[in-house]
């Protein structure tokens, strides 16, 4: 590969370091993938605090699925992947680096507790009332400096978290 030089010059790393890491990142694929198929009774999965930087695209088909949390991970698909989880209720994308609430995850209907902390949001959009079965919220450790004018359309939250934020 032509890439394969300019990376170890960029990373100061050898050709062997970069094989043994492209290597890691197929088989992860390799095995990912593939399971993701034939785990169609999966209703929890916790990948938090990995190295992912992909979650595979067929996890948004696996129908029994409940509860997602794949925080803390250096994923860049993190959105697209869930957004097929119609039945999901719990889902942790907190300490993910994002800085806009992704609003895809308002058409998950099924959702009852959220928690995206630790991202750096500031403000959250109005489609987020339409999550009409939401109860819980996890917004700590983000740049908020008010309570969301959002939060007050949300008839079924129950519980409001917003440690470590701006709040004055």
């Amino acid at each position: 590969n032509i890439a394969i030089p300019d990376m170890e010059k960029s990373f100061g790393v050898s050709t062997e370091d970069i094989q043994w890491v492209t290597t890691a990142y197929s088989l992860t694929l390799g095995v990912l993938v593939p399971a993701s198929g034939w785990l169609g009774a999966l209703r929890d999965l916790r990948v938090h605090s990995n190295q992912l930087a992909v979650l595979p695209p067929d996890l948004g088909k696996l129908p029994s699925l409940r509860m997602l949390d794949v925080s803390a991970n250096p994923l860049t698909n993190a959105v697209q992947a869930v957004a097929g989880l119609r039945r999901l209720e719990v889902l942790h994308i907190a300490n993910l680096g994002l800085s806009v609430f992704p609003v895809e995850v308002t058409e998950l209907q099924s959702l009852k507790s959220l928690h995206v902390g630790g991202n750096g949001l500031k403000d959250l959009p109005p489609e987020l009332a339409k999550l009409k079965a939401l109860e819980v919220l996890g917004l700590d450790g983000n740049g908020f400096t008010s309570i969301p004018r959002v939060v007050t359309q949300m008839r079924s939250l129950k519980t409001l978290s917003m440690k470590f934020n701006r709040v004055t």
